[in-house]
């Protein structure tokens, strides 16, 4: 079945707590990390047993075995600035990083040092990375407005069009379950969403089997693709009026939920769409016995793995959890505990949140 579920917060208070999200207590902690505040959380499970967690901060990045918190199995530096975006391959055998010194890095981890394999020199600091279900493409966003498809087998990329502005760029990317949908929110509150996707983004007709995909070569020379007809947006929309944070697509490809500066994120329902917008299925609000609580800034989405639950954290300190049944009364669970402001968070749910 896998380890058990866990929701992760770090915030402004330099502390990382762990959750458990069905009965929603604190099991462990690491009570202090004084270095940076933590941008950037992922979580990854190896086996049945083990779930490994990295934390991304100013120049570092930590590997932790989340069953053992006191001490982390990796610290290192990794980028020359921020680090501001983490994850894991599904096998846990390698990760990617990106950082504000404009880089996208993938790191193997099957060794006693982490070994950096590949590097994307992009032209601006890089705000967001997801990895295609394919498991070799990167999307990269950075603060340029460019959105990057990088193949990290090949050392090929491309980029799809964003038609933004010099003023406007990617804060967060997300991709579907399926690979079939991506979508990107902006510092603007505009929200684009490309679809009927490939298997391959970069579409280049080159074939892999399982063995290439769990090893790496030689990195090749990179090569710049500049596609004839690169893939444009199929809705355009402004969820968001301010600054927008994160986007996340549920784990059934029908709903995207939106955050951003004004302090309510957004359920859009992705059934029925059109160029312009995307209905709205709910506003995403927690009351008490005065009415609306101001959540303030959202700097964590996850969806449950049955789509039925939606967790958030923000800069109020505090992560709360919403049953989508019932959404209109409020949060169904507040996890409380930091003193200051949450600055990410991560989810892994092994499929018993109900």
């Amino acid at each position: 079945m896998g380890p058990r579920s866990v929701l992760v917060t770090a915030a402004h208070d330099e502390s990382v707590r762990v959750w458990d999200p069905l009965d929603h207590r604190q099991v462990d902690s690491i009570p202090s990390i004084k270095e940076s505040q933590v941008n950037c959380i992922a979580l990854s499970a190896i086996g049945d047993q083990h779930l490994q967690m990295a934390l991304g901060g100013y120049q570092w990045m930590r590997l932790y075995d989340v069953n053992h918190l006191s001490q982390p199995l990796h610290v290192f530096n990794v980028h020359e600035r921020n680090v501001s975006t983490i994850g894991f391959n599904k096998e846990g055998t390698w990760m990617y990083t990106g950082g504000e010194e404009n880089t996208a890095k993938v790191w193997d981890l099957r060794s006693s040092t982490v070994l950096c394999q590949r590097i994307l020199q992009l032209h601006s600091s890089v705000n967001s990375i997801v990895l295609h279900p394919n498991q070799r493409e990167l999307l990269v966003a950075d603060s340029t407005g460019g959105i990057y498809i990088w193949d990290i087998r090949t050392n090929r990329d491309d980029s799809l069009m964003t038609e933004l502005n010099y003023t406007e760029f990617i804060v967060d990317l997300d991709i579907d379950q399926d690979g079939k949908q991506v979508a990107a929110i902006t510092n603007k509150g505009s929200c684009f969403l490309y679809n009927n996707l490939q298997e391959s983004m970069l579409n280049d007709g080159i074939s892999y089997d399982d063995t290439e995909f769990n090893a790496f070569g030689p990195a090749p020379s990179p090569t710049h693709i500049q596609a004839d007809h690169r893939t444009t947006p199929v809705v355009k929309f402004k969820p968001h009026a301010v600054y927008g944070l994160k986007c996340k697509f549920s784990h059934d490809g029908k709903m995207l939920a939106t955050s951003a500066g004004d302090d309510t994120p957004k359920i859009w329902d992705l059934d029925v769409s059109n160029k312009n917008s995307l209905p709205l299925r709910e506003d995403v609000q927690d009351f008490d016995e005065n009415g609306p609580i101001n959540m303030k800034w959202i700097w964590g989405l996850a969806f449950s793995k049955n789509s039925k639950t939606l967790f958030t954290a923000g800069s109020d300190g505090v992560a709360r959890s919403f049953d989508l049944d019932s959404i209109k009364h409020g949060s169904t669970a507040k996890f409380t505990g930091h003193m200051k402001g949450i600055t990410a968070m991560a989810l892994y749910d092994n499929g018993n949140i109900p």
